[in-house]
């Protein structure tokens, strides 16, 4: 089983990335209307691998989430529930 903490970090990814991808497609806005070619350039290439690597935690989340669902249940009993 995936543990809950590797969920939740792709999961936050998959939150992040494309907040970060808009704000640098933003700033190569900016640049480019500064007559900044270069820097606008590079920033949309950034963006572009900010995508990639979004779209490769969501196959990632996928995965986990599918493995997650293919594996056995535990046996072991719930902490919530008293021991007998």
């Amino acid at each position: 089983m995936i543990s809950k903490s590797t969920l939740a970090r792709l999961l936050g990814g998959l939150v992040l990335l494309p907040i970060a991808m808009l704000l640098l497609e933003g700033v190569a806005a900016v640049l480019g209307a500064m007559q900044d070619a270069s820097g606008a350039a590079m920033l949309q290439r950034t963006a572009l691998g900010l995508g990639l690597v979004w779209a490769f935690l969501a196959i990632c989340l996928l995965l986990a989430l599918a493995a997650n669902a293919a594996a056995a249940p535990d046996d072991s009993p719930h902490r919530d529930e008293p021991r007998q």
